[in-house]
């Protein structure tokens, strides 16, 4: 049997360990290119920060073309898009709900805020970070 780093120290020290940086704060960005919130706390799994880039934007056409995404590149006021969840302590389960520049407030799959960012844009829910989920209205 192999004996354990720390039994392979014997009598010496263990080593210890060294700071490399600390984390200031923590973003998670409910809808890809568009606002992110600050978080006290976040659950983190498999597929990534819970609620994060669980919706985005597409651009008609280039689904193959191996970037559909609409971002900031295309349309950089998507920043100021606010989006939020409804129930912000189960993001993965919860609606999304938009503050656009004029201070109306969408669900993420409403129509209106596809067509609001472009001809031929439409929005698709990652579901757990995995498979896109499409609902047209």
């Amino acid at each position: 049997m192999n004996p354990s780093f720390f039994e392979r120290l014997g009598d010496r020290e263990a080593p210890t360990s060294h700071e490399v940086g600390r984390v200031a704060a923590v973003w998670r960005y409910p809808v890809k290119s568009m606002a992110g919130e600050t978080l006290e706390e976040m659950e983190v799994s498999w597929h990534g920060v819970a609620g994060d880039r669980r919706g985005a934007f597409v651009r008609d056409g280039l689904a193959r073309s191996g970037f559909p995404w609409l971002t900031m590149r295309e349309r950089p006021d998507m920043g100021r898009y606010r989006p939020s969840f409804v129930e912000p302590d189960r993001p993965d389960a919860s609606l999304t709900m938009v503050r656009t520049t004029a201070g109306a407030e969408l669900d993420v799959i409403d129509p209106a805020l596809a067509a609001e960012l472009g001809d031929g844009v439409r929005v698709i829910k990652q579901d757990r970070g995995r498979a896109p989920i499409s609902r047209e209205g």
